[in-house]
């Protein structure tokens, strides 16, 4: 089933925008992977350099008490996000037929 093409969901996007809007949602996907690969080591980082100047580690999750903790690390999660999204955009590979991802009879 996986890799099957829906029909009708086919029909909802014009045949020229296909492949653009996949691959702006492939870089997406990409962007928030890498995102969640570095965000445990980068709260470390961050902790460990806010705590030399004696800042307690809660208050940095927590952005001061202004969050919970919660919504602290979701919003340390975006943050690395949108700083990874335009470092993926400068080394993602633009000018290729064959991505990775799916096979083309193109050539």
């Amino acid at each position: 089933m996986a890799g099957n093409r829906s029909v009708a969901g086919a029909r909802l996007l014009k045949p020229g925008l296909q492949g653009d809007l996949g691959f702006g949602w492939r870089l997406v996907i990409l962007a928030a992977i890498c995102a969640s690969l570095l965000y445990w080591p980068a709260a470390l980082v961050i902790v460990l350099c806010f705590a030399l100047f004696g800042v307690a580690p809660e208050g940095v999750v927590t952005l001061g008490g202004s969050l919970g903790v919660f919504s602290g690390m979701l919003a340390w999660w975006l943050f690395l996000f949108i700083v990874v999204l335009p470092c993926l955009v400068c080394v993602f590979p633009w000018n290729v037929k064959l991505d990775g991802f799916r096979q083309t009879n193109e050539k």
